[in-house]
């Protein structure tokens, strides 16, 4: 059961570095919201170590914060910028009303 528990971490492990890698957030933002060493992920990933459950559950959460609040920060500047458009009087086709 240890190894199952340990299989599934790694793999957890690679879908949470997948998922940062594809929204362009650093490894070292995981670890400072997690509250964990990288050499402690490093451990993890390569099987040294197991986390205790609790400590997973923190990183797992920390993972979905730090990828939401990206994405939230990148549709505020996006809705920040069709504000502005819209604030010119501009209309999707870029003729005035």
């Amino acid at each position: 059961m240890h190894y199952y528990h340990a299989m599934n971490i790694i793999d957890e492990i690679y879908t949470i570095e997948r998922r940062l890698r594809l929204a362009r957030i650093p490894l070292q933002e995981l670890y400072r919201a997690a509250g964990i060493n990288g050499s402690t992920w490093t451990r993890w990933r390569t099987n040294k170590t197991s986390p205790r459950l609790t400590t997973w559950t923190d990183v797992q959460r920390a993972a979905e914060k730090v990828i939401i609040e990206k994405a939230s920060r990148a549709a505020e500047q996006q809705i920040g910028g069709n504000d502005s458009h819209a604030r010119r009087g501009s209309t999707r086709f870029g003729a005035e009303p």
